[in-house]
């Protein structure tokens, strides 16, 4: 009952927390290692996937031993990699070019056998679809919906739901029924992302900032201008970063957190002297993940107050 009663406390802390403060900014890579990006973590909290900034090659590396293993060097192979529903796999793809047309191969790494399986193969157009958990259980080939081998971390009887963008819109598959969604008008949509209770959604509108809107795609909360947002593991925060460019190159990057309860913006980089881009979270509310733009992976420790 204490357990309980304390986890009961903590998530109140958190939703309406007054202050969120950094007390540990460390690095996870060396720039001797290589230059890495897009940070992710998996589903039991001990590894870490990443890619080059051209998404070229996809590595894991071990949080407790420092191992680090290369996965795949194909191209794309680290465009938005994702975790099966069970936890057991990661998907990626292969893209090759064949007469100036992209092929792609959906492959599986087991995080057991540390093996890589064939799914597809020379596919035209291939989404991965995630679900309310950032996970896939499901997946297109040319528009036909295939589901993935494996046990689900779903309960049995429970309402599937899972998105993608498509056509410049946001796609949502519930229970097999497929939705077009385009809540800011035809604009090019990224990053959509179901909320953990599975009733929202998150997304960014290209030159019009970032949004939360139910699933009807009726507009709830505007987060701003927020790239790369991402929902808490409890839906009460969003995740984004604040990166300026100049037409060329990133200038400037800081990584923020939004309360969407109590509308509270926290800069959780504003001491770091080098630029911070594509945050995700770790397996806890108080662990966060990024990169800076040299390509040193770092995790953030918050403490909630």
């Amino acid at each position: 009952m204490k357990k309980v009663f304390l986890m009961i406390l903590f998530l109140g802390i958190t939703i309406q927390a007054q202050k969120v403060s950094v007390i540990e900014d460390k690095p996870i890579t060396s720039l001797k290692e290589g230059s890495f990006f897009y940070p992710l973590v998996t589903p039991d909290g001990n590894n870490l996937l990443f890619s080059r900034e051209d998404r070229k090659g996809l590595w894991i590396k071990n949080l407790s031993t420092g191992k680090t293993q290369k996965i795949s060097n194909a191209t794309a192979s680290g465009f938005e990699p994702v975790f099966t529903s069970d936890g057991s796999s990661i998907l990626f793809r292969e893209n090759k070019i064949v007469n100036g047309k992209i092929y792609s191969s959906l492959k599986s790494f087991d995080l057991i056998s540390k093996t890589i399986s064939l799914k597809e193969e020379n596919i035209r157009d291939l989404k991965i679809l995630k679900n309310a958990n950032n996970l896939s259980q499901s997946y297109l080939t040319n528009n036909e919906t295939k589901q993935l081998a494996g046990k689900s971390l779903q309960k049995k009887n429970a309402e599937e739901i899972s998105v993608t963008v498509d056509l410049n819109k946001i796609v949502l598959y519930k229970n097999g029924e497929k939705k077009y969604l385009a809540p800011m008008g035809d604009v090019y949509y990224l990053w959509p992302s179901i909320s953990p209770d599975k009733t929202k959604l998150l997304f960014t509108a290209a030159g019009k900032g970032t949004y939360i809107s139910d699933l009807q795609g009726t507009i709830i909360k505007k987060i701003g201008y927020a790239n790369y947002p991402s929902w808490s593991p409890d839906g009460n925060w969003v995740l984004f970063m604040k990166d300026i460019d100049d037409g060329e190159v990133v200038i400037s990057s800081e990584i923020y957190l939004a309360n969407i309860n109590t509308g509270k913006y926290f800069n959780l980089t504003e001491q770091q002297k080098e630029i911070a881009l594509y945050p995700t979270w770790g397996s806890t509310l108080e662990e966060i993940f990024y990169n800076t733009d040299r390509g040193q992976i770092r995790k953030l420790k918050l403490k909630y107050e």
